[in-house]
C-alpha cells in the first residue's frame, strides 16, 4: 500500500514518484515541515482501473515527480514514451477537478535555439524526443480542468542521485571516480547546462503547493547560471580527495549546445531562489555518497555528459 506519514484524515500532500531521487527529497522536506504526506510509486500506484486509490481521496495537492523515461530512452524506445503518456493521461483523468497539481517538467529540454537563458515566455520547441514528451504532458494538464503549476526543472543533482543510465551526470561521475574510472564527456565539453541542487527543487515544489492560483502557471527552476560540462568536471575534481582522468567521447545527436534558465519568475511568483551553490552542492553530494554507499562499478559511459 502507499505509505502515509500520518494516519488521521487525508494527507496534506501526495507525491507520485515518492521513491525517486527528487520525489523522495520532496517528501522528506514536506514531512520535516510537519505535513502529512502520502507517497506513490510504480509498485503502489495512485490510480487503479481508472480510479484514484483511497489514500488519494481528499488530498488537495498532488505532486507529479515520476518519470519512466530518460533522454536516451526517449530516443531509443518510443513505446516507453507512449506508455508514460498513457499512464499520465489516466492519472489526470482520474483526479477530481478540484485537485491542484504540481508537475515537474524538464527545463533543460523543452526550449530550443540559442536563446539562453530561457524564460517561460519563450516558445517551447523541444529539440529532442524527451523534451517533446515532457511538453506533451504539460499540454495534457493544460487541457484539463485541474489547477496546475508546472515547474520546468534544470539538471538536478545532490544526495540520493543514482548512478544509473540517465539519472544525472553528477551522481554517475562521482561513482565512476570512486571506482577508478575516467569522467566521460560527450563532445568537446563546451555545452552549457544549468545545475540545481535537489533541496532547492524540493523547496520550490512546496512553495508551489502552498501558493494558490486561479490560472495555470509555469516556472523555471534552476540556478540561473550557465556551467560548461568541462567546468563541471573541473569543479568536481576540486571536491574529490584524489585526481581523476577526463576523457572525451563522440558527440551525441540529441544533446542541445546551451541550456540554462532565467529563474526570475519563480522569485517573483513563488518567493523562491536557489540557495545552494554548485561547489557546496557537489561537496554535500560527495560527503553523502562516501557516508552511505560503497564504491560501485558504474555502467561504462552511460552517465557521460555533453
Amino acid at each position: 500500500m502507499p505509505s502515509v506519514s500520518h494516519s488521521a484524515g487525508p494527507a496534506d500532500l501526495a507525491v507520485v514518484g515518492a521513491s525517486g531521487f527528487i520525489g523522495a527529497r520532496i517528501r522528506g522536506l514536506a514531512e520535516a515541515d510537519g505535513r502529512r504526506v502520502v507517497g506513490f510509486t510504480r509498485q503502489h500506484p495512485a490510480v487503479l482501473d481508472g480510479r484514484i486509490v483511497d489514500e488519494l481521496a481528499g488530498v488537495p495537492v498532488v505532486v507529479w515527480a515520476a518519470s519512466m523515461i530518460t533522454p536516451a530512452v526517449a530516443e531509443a524506445e518510443p513505446e516507453a514514451v507512449l506508455l508514460e503518456r498513457d499512464s499520465f493521461h489516466e492519472f489526470v483523468d482520474a483526479l477530481p477537478d478540484t485537485t491542484r497539481v504540481v508537475f515537474l517538467s524538464s527545463g533543460g529540454t523543452v526550449y530550443s535555439g540559442d536563446g539562453s537563458p530561457f524564460s517561460e515566455s519563450m516558445p517551447a520547441d523541444p529539440v529532442n524526443r524527451y523534451g517533446a514528451a515532457k511538453l506533451e504532458l504539460e499540454r495534457l494538464l493544460a487541457a484539463s480542468p485541474l489547477p496546475t503549476t508546472v515547474l520546468r526543472v534544470a539538471n538536478a543533482y545532490g544526495p540520493g542521485q543514482l548512478a544509473k543510465r540517465g539519472q544525472g551526470v553528477v551522481g554517475y561521475w562521482m561513482r565512476a571516480a570512486r571506482a577508478g574510472l575516467p569522467i566521460s564527456i560527450y563532445g568537446d565539453g563546451t555545452s552549457e547546462r544549468d545545475f540545481v541542487y535537489v533541496d532547492d527543487i524540493a523547496r520550490a515544489v512546496l512553495l508551489a503547493a502552498d501558493t494558490a492560483s486561479e490560472t495555470d502557471r509555469v516556472f523555471n527552476i534552476g540556478s540561473g547560471t550557465p556551467t560548461t560540462i568541462t567546468e563541471l568536471a573541473e569543479r568536481l575534481r576540486a571536491v574529490l580527495p584524489f585526481d581523476v582522468v577526463i576523457e572525451h567521447l563522440p558527440s551525441r545527436g540529441f544533446d542541445v549546445s546551451a541550456s540554462w534558465l532565467d529563474v526570475s519568475a519563480a522569485a517573483e511568483g513563488l518567493g523562491w531562489r536557489p540557495e545552494v551553490g554548485l561547489d557546496e552542492g557537489l561537496r554535500r553530494a560527495w560527503e553523502w555518497l562516501v557516508a552511505t554507499e560503497p564504491a560501485p562499478e558504474p555502467e561504462p559511459a552511460s552517465g557521460s555528459a555533453s
